[in-house]
């Protein structure tokens, strides 16, 4: 599965930045970080480019074979 992102904020590349290390302590926890540490946990690849004024990003995630699909022709 692969995802493509755009957008035309200001340079980002989310390989290059870290998310900030956990607290213990909830209430202390600075606002934000947690997006990238999901990304990084969950993706398999994340790919980054800046083309003119614009972001792009590239997440891919590869999935296990499915059973679903079309049904092969024989007994059910």
């Amino acid at each position: 599965m692969v995802a493509e992102l755009q957008d035309d904020a200001k340079p980002f590349d989310p390989r290059g930045s870290h998310a900030p290390r956990r607290s213990r302590d909830l209430g202390r926890r600075h606002v934000g970080g947690l997006g990238l540490r999901f990304v990084n946990a969950l993706m398999d690849e994340v790919d980054y480019v800046r083309t003119g004024e614009y972001n792009q990003v590239r997440l891919k995630k590869m999935l296990p074979p499915s059973d679903v699909g079309p049904r092969k022709q024989g007994k059910n």
